[in-house]
């Protein structure tokens, strides 16, 4: 049959029961969980001298301890640190073949060798005090072959020997040697002790190749008896262990247990198949915890024993296909440290460790020999079956069968011989049916009655596969396959298709706690009805759900809550709320602050309410994580989703394709151990330090200071994390792996190095690590050699400077000298520059500014042309106003801006000076040498933009014959001299265009001013002139009339009277109006000032003033208006006409038009008032009136020839106040202007020269 393996895309093949009934009983599940291994480490010892370990030991400080035949080694978690004998040495260990290692409370080693003796290691001062049976030995023993040694917190120290058991006081020094025991004669007929163990104070306990004693010693008095075993008479008692109620014993070939307190022993014996009890010597006895004792054994690895039944549980040993298991059946010491960790010495493959954790852990893989392990990995399926055995499915088709009554592993044969397809899923029904889903179909498997049947599926349907069977009850069963879900009914075989199912790809399917089904498929969340029959898909897309999208859903779980779990391809959600039939999820990623970790799948709860799942466990009431990890046996390849099962006992089992893990997973606990902090080397410049109190003292001239330590956690060392920081040096803690630091020159003084540390999990422990550390200061760090230094320093400086004042002193005068001299200098040039400056900005004639520049420049320094160029905007030309060479002034030119590779329009265009100190220079700027405008090339060439408010407006520029003729200081001379010139080119040019202005201005105006007046007058004249000749024309017609009826003869002295009448009304008429226009032409002429001159006399002004008042005062009167005159007593010499019409005007204006139509009853007082003052310069005369006012139309157009506000008023020709103007400002060369504001009366002000005067006050 050909086999179809799917490319693993969604890490899925198949889904099956998760919660199943309890069917193993807690025991059977307990021996199934013991067939797993357990998950050694093996250390790297290829630094060891030798992978016999003869004893393993932990120290109060941390640091594990490893004898062998070949020497000593401490082990920090990182390194290895090896003590040897060194034959040059005294003070190194007494010998390499280290048997024994006890700590006494001083801290020191003792450790004893196989063949000389007992070594003392001073942990401090790293060095050996040896102890011998010679009698030079600061405490003699009995023999040099030491096998045991064993210490009381008392201070008493039992050393056994191959010659005897000698007792030290460590506290003074006594010794007692004990030989031939009174009660124990058959058990010291040799005198050779293999094992001692104390009770207490005065009872110890001893075992030898002879059977075991008790020995009661009174050590003050130097007295000692003993009671003998007679039940270990005859055999090698070879190791000892004391808990609170037993002494265990081990013999050559047995294992007892003896109660204290009435000596009763009983014998541990093997009531299992499962496991086989030692014959082979027993090497050490640990106890690991109140339930079980571990027991090595010389050649049948480790027995583990129920301490309470003396029930022989399980024996550890070597698998060679399987690198996890203890490496070698020939097991030494072992111990259990401080965290938990178990460290197994072997004689001959090295230490392994058992990290905390993994005794809850097993795994079940390949092994090569028969019934211990599997006979294949890859596990996609598997079940536990009621009666306790685990049956397993795997990759190649076969079924395997690990039986926790017999304790091994077999295949069945009557399955295998009759399928090759690969096994995607398992389940047993209440039947003790076992439903097989193969990839190409479901068989339904009885193995008691070797009974195999079809349900689903034939050879020729290769396309479809068969991936799980899920037990709804005793009848039904769903199945999945490629082609949808299937109904099948086991009593009537009635096999039906679930609706909408066909094309789901469903990958897992779980029991809804409210009726119904939860399907995981490749495109989402879906929930199946209870009658199959409705079908209704679990995302954002369709509305039904929040927060949950159309990822492939791999794994499903139904906690203890009820509440439902799914893990998609975007990670793991609960359904946390269901509301008017849409569901609302919560991310649990987000709720562990991993947002875009993989957590995992095969979701699974333990008993404690955690969540597992294949990389993670889950707290769910404090919402931490631990990581699962390989070091605590987690360790079966790639996880098969599906590929689990949950017994009621709370065993868990997970397929992978490296085997299964076995796990009782409320039993296991994260890494909460806090390690300890220890330095495990300091040294100076490489020289080995030891700090006593945690105080170092370190040398001057120390360069390097390095610094190690470790956080004694073995679990995952190199996964430890430190933080540390040296005050006084560091400014904040470095963080890290890192444990080693180095120091390079440290200055002298006191610091303080400070390291905390975590666990292999980050867990930080609260034990700090602390080192104060004082480096000796160098003689120049001292604070007196400082202040000698800074005394001496202070008089040589003194001295020095003493001795060579005169020479500093000369220099600083010579250097003062020349800085005054080139002061002088620039204060010279600085000061002619200003003065240029001024000349030139002084004169504001173009041609003067350009004729006082090139006088200017020419006169301090070598100019042999010289130019001046304006910007034409217009013509975008550069127009050069000024050009000299050799003194000659050269035609007008002009040059196109754009042509820049001339000088002038490059400087211009570019707003950039233009240096060149040869021909070459201008080639290399220009892309070619320029020609001349004329005469011979220059060599040094200078062009200056000239610049007003960062517009560029023209160039300058000079040039020389001879190469490098201008230096910086002429340069920066031209730099000024040019601002400068730019200033004044700009004003000549403003004002130029202003004078233009003012007289296109001034023409523009008089044409106006001779427009306006001829107007007015046209205006003025043409309506007596008309009236004149309308009435002439009347007379002439009625004349001809009057002459046509006389001829006629029908005149009548009617006709006669009424010619005469209107005659005389016409001729009234003309006479009126001829009347005004020769009124208007006087006015025209007093509009010509210049026909009002006449000789100039003295005027009084204030008598003036009223006796131009006195000719008003009847229409004042009339009107009520009062005059108010403000003088002083002067006199002035003026034409008297000029002044006089001035007023009569002013005053004719004011009591006309300033008074016209006004409410007299809404003015307390009407007026006009006449205020005059005088200054050095001008007479100020201020006339107002509180009348009517002026709106802002009529005072823009007070003073304009015949504008007036009483139109067609005959009297009013509106030449009264241009009058005033006229006389006031060409006459007198005054000033005049008005103020007003409808209803608020004017003010007209008008400054006279007083030059034009005599100012004669009295």
């Amino acid at each position: 049959m050909k086999s179809i393996l799917k490319p693993f895309i969604f890490s899925l093949l198949f889904f099956s029961l998760i919660k199943s009934p309890i069917y193993a009983s807690d025991d059977l599940s307990t021996t199934l969980f013991r067939m797993g291994e357990l998950h050694f480490e093996r250390l790297d010892t290829e630094s060891f001298p030798s992978n016999t370990i003869s004893a393993v030991f932990q120290d109060k400080a941390g640091f594990i301890w490893f004898g062998t035949q070949e020497g000593l080694v401490k082990f920090d978690g990182y390194d290895y640190t090896l003590f040897r004998k060194d034959q040059n040495n005294q003070n190194s260990l007494t010998a390499n073949y280290v048997d024994t290692i006890w700590q006494a409370p001083d801290n020191n080693i003792w450790l004893g060798t196989y063949s000389n003796g007992v070594s003392i290691l001073d942990v401090e001062k790293k060095k050996f005090i040896n102890l011998s049976a010679s009698d030079d030995s600061l405490y003699k023993l009995l023999g040099n072959e030491v096998y045991k040694i064993s210490g009381h917190d008392s201070g008493l120290v039992a050393v056994a020997t191959k010659g005897g058991l000698t007792i030290i006081d460590i506290n003074n020094g006594n010794t007692l040697d004990i030989t031939e025991v009174k009660g124990c004669d058959s058990n010291y007929s040799s005198n050779f002790v293999r094992y001692v163990v104390w009770q207490s104070e005065s009872i110890l306990w001893a075992g030898n190749e002879d059977g075991l004693c008790r020995l009661k010693i009174d050590f003050s008095e130097k007295r000692f008896s003993g009671t003998s075993i007679p039940e270990f008479n005859g055999y090698y008692v070879r190791s000892l262990l004391l808990d609170e109620e037993y002494l265990w014993v081990g013999t050559a070939n047995k294992i007892a247990r003896l109660k204290l307190n009435n000596n009763s022993i009983h014998f541990v014996i093997n009531e299992t198949s499962t496991a086989s009890l030692t014959t082979k010597p027993v090497m050490d006895i640990l106890k690991i915890h109140n339930n079980e004792i571990w027991v090595s054994t010389f050649g049948n690895g480790i027995h583990i024993i129920d301490r309470s039944t003396l029930r022989l549980l399980e024996t550890l040993n070597n698998d060679p296909s399987n690198y996890s298991t203890i490496s070698l059946d020939k097991i030494g010491e072992m111990i259990q440290d401080v965290s938990g960790i178990i460290w197994v010495g072997t004689w001959g493959a090295g230490v392994n460790k058992l990290n905390r954790g993994n005794q809850n852990i097993r795994t079940l893989k390949y092994s090569a020999v028969k019934g211990k392990g599997l006979s294949f990995e890859n596990i996609l399926a598997l079940t536990v079956r009621k009666n306790g055995e685990l049956w397993l499915g795997s990759g190649s088709g076969k079924l395997e069968v690990a039986s926790p009554h017999s304790g091994k592993v077999k295949s069945d044969s009557f399955f295998n011989a009759r399928n090759q397809a690969e096994i995607y899923g398992m389940s047993e029904d209440r039947d003790g049916d076992l439903w097989i889903s193969t990839i190409d179909g479901v068989y339904l498997y009885n193995p008691e009655l070797a009974r195999l049947e079809r349900v689903l599926g034939n050879e020729e349907e290769l396309s479809v596969i068969y991936e799980g069977v899920f037990i709804v009850n005793d009848n039904t069963v769903l199945i999945k396959s490629s082609r949808g879900l299937f109904k099948y009914e086991k009593d009537s075989k009635v096999l039906s298709n679930v609706p909408h199912t066909e094309k789901l790809g469903i990958i897992v399917m779980e029991k809804g706690e409210q009726g119904g089904y939860w399907l995981g498929t490749e495109t989402g969340l879906y929930q199946l009805s209870e009658d199959y029959r409705t079908l209704l898909a679990i995302n954002e897309r369709t509305g039904t759900a929040s927060n949950l999208g159309e990822a492939p859903v791999n794994s499903l779980l139904i906690d203890n809550s009820g509440i439902l779990w799914v893990e998609n391809d975007d990670g793991i959600y609960q359904l946390t709320e269901r509301n008017s039939g849409k569901y609302y999820f919560d991310s649990v990623n987000k709720k562990l602050g991993l947002d875009n970790t993989n957590l995992g799948s095969n979701l699974l709860q333990d008993r404690r309410g955690r969540v597992w799942t294949s990389k993670f466990i889950i707290d769910t009431e404090h919402w931490t994580y631990n990581k699962l990890k390989k070091a605590a046996g987690w360790d079966i390849g790639d996880h098969w989703n599906g590929s689990r099962f949950q017994s009621g006992s709370g065993l868990t089992l997970r397929g992978g394709s490296k085997g299964v893990i076995l796990s009782f997973p409320e039993q296991y606990e994260g890494n909460s151990y806090e390690p300890e902090l220890v330095f495990t080397r300091i040294s100076a410049d490489g020289e080995e330090l030891s700090a006593e109190s945690n105080r170092l003292m370190i040398d001057s001239d120390v360069k390097t200071l390095d610094i190690e330590f470790s956080a004694l956690d073995y679990f995952q060392p190199l996964q430890n994390q430190y933080a540390y920081k040296l005050e006084g040096y560091d400014e904040g803690w470095r963080v890290g792996t890192n444990r080693k630091v180095t120091y390079p020159r440290l200055h002298g003084g006191e610091y303080r190095f400070v390291v905390k540390g975590s666990n292999s999990d980050g867990m930080w422990s609260k034990k700090r690590l602390e080192l104060a550390i004082i480096k000796e200061q160098k003689f120049f760090e001292k604070t007196s050699t400082k202040i000698v230094l800074v005394s001496l320093l202070i008089l040589l400086v003194y001295f020095v400077n003493s001795l060579f004042n005169w020479v500093k002193v000369k220099k600083l005068k010579e250097e003062q000298q020349r800085l005054n001299n080139l002061v002088d200098e620039r204060t010279k040039e600085i000061e002619k520059l200003g003065l240029i400056g001024k000349k030139l900005t002084a004169h504001l004639e173009v041609e003067e500014v350009v004729k006082q520049l090139y006088n200017n420049i020419s006169s301090i320094m070598d100019c042999y042309v010289f130019l001046v160029g304006i910007i034409n905007e217009e013509k975008e030309t550069l127009d050069y106003i000024a050009s000299y060479e050799d003194g000659q002034e050269l035609p007008y030119r002009s040059l196109d801006l754009r042509k820049t590779d001339r000088p002038g329009p490059w400087c211009v265009t570019k707003n950039q000076l233009f240096y060149a100190e040869n021909g070459e220079e201008q080639a290399q700027i220009l892309g070619k040498r320029p020609e001349p405008f004329a005469g011979s090339q220059c060599e040094s060439i200078i062009y200056l933009p000239l610049e007003i408010n960062k517009l560029v407006v023209g160039c300058l520029s000079i040039q020389s014959q001879r190469q490098g003729a201008y230096d910086e200081n002429s340069i920066q001379i031209l730099l000024t001299i040019g601002a400068y010139a730019a200033v004044a080119l700009n004003n000549a040019r403003t004002l130029n265009s202003l004078l233009e202005t003012q007289q296109r201005l001034a023409e523009s105006e008089k044409m106006a001013s001779i427009g306006h007046l001829v107007t007015g007058v046209a205006h003025e004249m043409n309506t007596p002139i008309g009236v004149a000749l309308t009435s002439s024309s009347i007379i002439g017609d009625q004349t001809k009339t009057l002459h046509q009826m006389m001829e006629n003869k029908k005149l009548t002295p009617s006709h006669l009277n009424q010619f005469i009448m209107s005659a005389i009304e016409s001729n009234k008429l003309i006479e009126s109006s001829l009347n005004r226009c020769s009124e208007l032409t006087r006015k025209f002429k007093e509009i010509s000032v210049s026909q009002l001159y006449s000789e100039s006399k003295v005027i009084e002004f204030r008598e003036f003033l009223y006796r131009v008042f006195e000719g008003y005062e009847k229409q004042l009167g009339l009107k009520n208006i009062k005059k108010y005159i403000e003088c002083p007593i002067c006199s002035f010499e003026a034409d008297i006409n000029i002044i006089t019409n001035i007023f009569n005007n002013l005053i004719s204006n004011s009591i006309t038009h300033g008074f016209a139509n006004i409410d007299q009853a809404q003015l307390e007082e009407q007026w006009i008032k006449v205020q005059v003052e005088y200054s050095q310069k001008a007479l100020q005369i201020t006339f107002s009136d509180n009348g009517v006012g002026m709106t802002t139309e009529t005072k823009e157009q007070v003073f304009t020839p015949f504008y007036t506000t009483k139109k067609g008023a005959a009297e009013h020709t509106g030449l009264g106040m241009s009058i005033v103007y006229n006389l006031v400002v060409f006459a007198l060369k005054g000033t005049l202007s008005v103020e007003s504001e409808a209803n608020k009366g004017c003010i007209y002000s008008i400054s006279l020269p007083l030059d034009r005067f005599e100012d004669k006050e009295e």
